[in-house]
């Protein structure tokens, strides 16, 4: 090679050159972002974005059947269930109503909870379910006898403070969901049971011998809602959960497509989690192979559950 440095303008030309070739780079980078985002029907813009998150959980996210849960039933709140959450619904997801269900073992009201449903079902897409909430063996019976058959079933809500039957002693529990079956399959509804989830991760809780495998399938019930809200505030303590209610389902024979766990996307509930840290978890979840998630919301968090369901749906 000869010692001569390019003319000044031959050395622009080299300059105007990589410059060029730095700008279709970037381009090109942009475009595969987009492209990515474009594959997976999302604005290029949204968190996350595709490109990390390649390897789509199977069943696919938008398919995975939600149970929206609103902790409050006033007019306000359902409202903005039909018409801000309402849209993001799909067949099969389902809508829990809630009466007689709280700390206070207030009696339930069949006759509210037909209303609500009324009001809500023209609202909503088609196929949406509606289950009935309630707590004790009293307004289960209670609730059986005047509910709607436009419900598909009642949940059983067990967890302290919560339950007039409850109690960590795993015997007597069996027993009390197989009387809850008993109840609501004589009426007509399906049983939901709606356990809280302490014996899986909190170790004052685990001497117990919970096991939420024999709980489903031993005892009459149709479907377990899990309250697994509590874990889901540790991905730690979410993913060691979740695997460990695997493991229990599948030594009854259960698949894990059976399992239905909670998420809360809820200002002041203790169990209240970020958006971010509700979606790492979902997709967690339904990687591996959980069926349906009950989601738990209250007025105050409604923008952040919009964008939650933005993620997913």
């Amino acid at each position: 090679m000869s010692g001569r440095q390019p003319s000044g303008e031959a050395g622009a030309s080299v300059v105007l050159t990589v410059a060029v070739i730095v700008i279709l780079l970037a381009a090109a980078s942009l475009t595969i972002v987009i492209g990515g985002n474009a594959a997976c029907g999302r604005p290029y813009n949204t968190f996350p974005p595709c490109a990390s998150t390649a390897a789509r959980p199977s069943p696919p996210l938008n398919s995975t059947p939600l149970i929206i849960a609103p902790e409050d039933q006033d007019e306000t709140t359902l409202g903005d269930l039909a018409n801000s959450i309402g849209p993001y619904l799909i067949p099969r997801d389902t809508v829990m109503l809630s009466s007689g269900a709280g700390s206070n073992n207030s009696t339930a009201d069949a006759s509210s909870l037909n209303n609500h449903q009324a009001e809500l079902a023209p609202a909503l897409p088609g196929g949406i379910t509606f289950e009935a909430r309630t707590s004790g063996l009293s307004n289960v019976r209670s609730v059986a006898a005047g509910l709607s058959a436009a419900f598909a079933g009642i949940i059983y809500d067990y967890e302290p403070d919560f339950e007039p039957e409850f109690t960590l002693d795993f015997a007597t529990t069996l027993g009390n969901f197989e009387n809850f079956s008993k109840i609501c399959h004589a009426a007509g509804f399906k049983a939901f049971g709606y356990p809280f989830s302490q014996p899986l991760w909190n170790p004052a809780d685990q001497g117990y011998g919970w096991n939420y495998g024999q709980l489903y399938a031993t005892t009459g019930v149709d479907d377990l809602q899990i309250q697994l809200q509590g874990a889901a505030k540790n991905p730690t303590t979410w993913s060691s959960s979740i695997l460990e209610l695997v493991s229990q389902y599948a030594a009854y024979g259960l698949p894990a497509s059976d399992l239905s766990v909670q998420l809360t996307i809820a200002q002041g509930d203790p169990n209240n989690i970020p958006v971010s840290l509700a979606y790492e978890d979902y997709v967690y979840a339904v990687a591996h192979g959980v069926g349906s998630i009950v989601l738990w919301w209250d007025e105050e968090s409604l923008s952040d559950v919009l964008d939650f369901l933005g993620m997913i749906r």
